[in-house]
């Protein structure tokens, strides 16, 4: 939908406005909720999955750090404050942010033992994010 595509999931596009879509505002508030609980992304990840979205692990930290569910729509590096209808409070929305960058530096992150020549140098264009390398078991 054009929500999703404009990283707002919970959000919908009414008459160029946004407006709080009822189905999928619990289920942004639930992700919040459970992040500023201790679940890992991962862990919300496979919630997502449970309610019928395939979202990445990319994808859910960019919801997590998307200040619209506050409120705050940004245009030209400029931030308009109550511009669109805000899905959770502004206190949760920052202790999240807090964990976020406590987490960022986790041990998991550290612990590899091969060199990839990419590290510190490929970041994601959506949320900014270092790339890190996907172990797939292909059967």
């Amino acid at each position: 939908t054009v929500a999703e595509l404009d990283g707002a999931f919970g959000k919908k596009i009414v008459k160029k406005k946004f407006i709080i879509d009822e189905e999928t505002a619990p289920i942004v508030r639930k992700i919040f909720e459970m992040y500023n609980d201790g679940s890992t992304i991962v862990k919300i990840k496979k919630y997502l999955e449970t309610k019928g979205f395939k979202y990445s692990n990319c994808k859910v930290r960019t919801i997590l750090g998307n200040k619209k569910y506050i409120g705050i729509y940004t245009h030209s590096d400029k931030e308009v404050l109550n511009a669109i209808p805000s899905i959770i409070n502004e206190e949760l929305f920052w202790d999240v942010q807090k964990l976020l960058e406590k987490n960022k530096h986790s041990r998991s992150r550290l612990k590899t033992k091969t060199e990839y020549i990419l590290t510190t140098k490929l970041f994601c264009g959506n949320c900014k994010d270092m790339m890190v390398r996907c172990k797939w078991n292909v059967l």
